[in-house]
């Protein structure tokens, strides 16, 4: 049993062995006599050919194109059901329904895969006619080698590379070269699985054309910044991706010698060491060689990424003065529906004015409705104080009164005289504001005969 089919049979629930036969059926005739069997067994099919096919494990080995012919066939081959009859017809929905697209089509397309066109064309109507009548047509032959292009795992690499590419902040940092691009995102799906060039193609062209991402030349990318448009490549551009080019390789290079010199290092001791002057005199020839070389290297290394480190900078600086030049204009145009500052000063005084005309008819109603009568304080004063006064004696009978709730209790415990009791309550009746010592001197009364009446005095 193959890879592909053991990966098959382990992760897709629809191969399970009571599904085999009809999977491995010539399964067109259901198209007809059992719709749901025949969409069924499609979308298992498809699926299936989907994930191989992003993991790997079709023939190229390619993750975004799945290629058929005579070897998908043996791969897919069992001993007890031999190969599938049907892969064809698998193909022909996959195309007619968008989920594959041959790479030729998919290459030279200048439309998104996704667009549709509403104009109608007479092999269209013929199409869909032949449909109505259950007729297949144009079957795609599954022994022939062909090259289809999977929609699903282009469109979800693509998200992967977007995502990663809204990390890269600075404008250079967004400029590659083709086999940069290649470099920074073969293992975008898989960190196991390399895109290869045919799929690093398709997706460039899949961002380029359907996602709108990036500016492509045939050598140079471009990714847009987020939430811009796209930017056609500019001879700055290329200059930019030279020069990342050449600190690339000559970051490889310095690496190389430096591996070199110390080899040559150990070799130049161990010629010493078995005293073999004239092999240590040619190690040491070679190595001042490549030392000489590692150091112009390094020099040259430096210097080419102290210009890149200027270019950075500046290209931030282009976008801090585009920031900052927008945003002048925002607010040349506020203060221009502002009107300057003269025209704030009036708009003040005007208001200013118009509020105390406010104030002033307020004024005029006010007195219109009091009808101009003139209020005299003292008389107000006068009619208060008297409220007041009022007040208080109302208190004061309340008062009374309870002391002689009080009394009436305390003289039936101790049999008071009733008519001492009431000769006190009417003394107290008699009280005003003005006599302060009669009513102490009537409290003392109370107390003594209170006293001279309890039990025991």
């Amino acid at each position: 049993m193959s890879e592909l089919l053991r990966f098959i049979l382990d992760h897709n629930d629809q191969f399970r062995t009571a599904r085999l036969p009809s999977l491995y059926s010539d399964f067109r005739l259901q198209k007809t006599i059992n719709p749901d069997g025949y969409t069924a067994n499609i979308t298992a099919w498809r699926t299936a050919l989907e994930d191989a096919t992003q993991h790997g494990l079709l023939p190229g080995n390619h993750l975004l194109v799945l290629q058929s012919g005579e070897e998908l066939l043996r791969q897919l081959e069992t001993r007890q059901w031999s190969r599938p009859l049907a892969l064809g017809v698998v193909f022909s929905e996959a195309i007619a329904n968008k989920d594959l697209v041959t790479l030729k089509d998919f290459l030279t397309a200048t439309k998104s895969m996704k667009s549709s066109s509403w104009v109608i064309t007479p092999w269209d109507l013929m199409q869909w006619g032949l449909r109505q009548l259950r007729i297949t047509t144009s079957e795609i032959n599954a022994y022939k080698a062909e090259n289809f292009v999977v929609l699903k795992n282009v469109e979800n690499a693509a998200i992967r590379v977007i995502q990663r590419a809204r990390n890269l902040t600075n404008p250079t940092e967004r400029i590659f070269t083709k086999e940069m691009f290649t470099e920074e995102f073969k293992n975008t799906i898989d960190e196991s699985k390399l895109l290869s060039s045919m799929d690093v193609e398709v997706l460039i062209t899949y961002l380029r054309r359907d996602k709108r991402e990036i500016s492509y030349d045939g050598h140079i990318i471009k990714f847009k910044a987020p939430e811009k448009q796209t930017e056609p490549i500019t001879t700055e551009d290329i200059t930019i991706a030279s020069l990342k080019t050449l600190i690339k390789s000559l970051n490889a290079q310095v690496s190389v010698l430096a591996s070199q010199v110390e080899q040559l290092s150990a070799t130049a001791r161990k010629a010493v060491e078995s005293k073999n002057k004239p092999s240590a005199l040619a190690t040491l020839t070679r190595r001042k060689i490549a030392v000489t070389a590692l150091t112009g290297r390094s020099n040259t290394l430096a210097q080419l990424e102290e210009v890149y480190v200027s270019i950075t900078q500046a290209a931030d600086q282009v976008e801090v003065i585009r920031v900052m030049e927008a945003s002048a204009n925002i607010l040349r145009g506020l203060n221009k529906q502002v009107g300057g500052v003269e025209r704030v000063h009036n708009l003040m005084d005007d208001l200013r004015e118009e509020t105390g005309t406010v104030e002033e008819v307020a004024g005029v109603i006010s007195e219109g409705v009091t009808g101009g009568v003139v209020v005299d304080e003292a008389e107000v004063d006068e009619e208060l104080k008297a409220l007041e006064r009022e007040e208080q004696e109302k208190i004061e009978r309340m008062e009374a009164e309870a002391v002689r709730k009080k009394l009436d209790q305390a003289g039936e415990k101790t049999n008071t005289p009733q008519h001492d009791v009431e000769a006190t309550l009417k003394g107290l009746e008699k009280m005003s504001l003005d006599e302060p010592a009669r009513w102490a001197e009537s409290e003392q009364r109370h107390d003594r005969i209170a006293e001279a009446n309890l039990p025991g005095s």
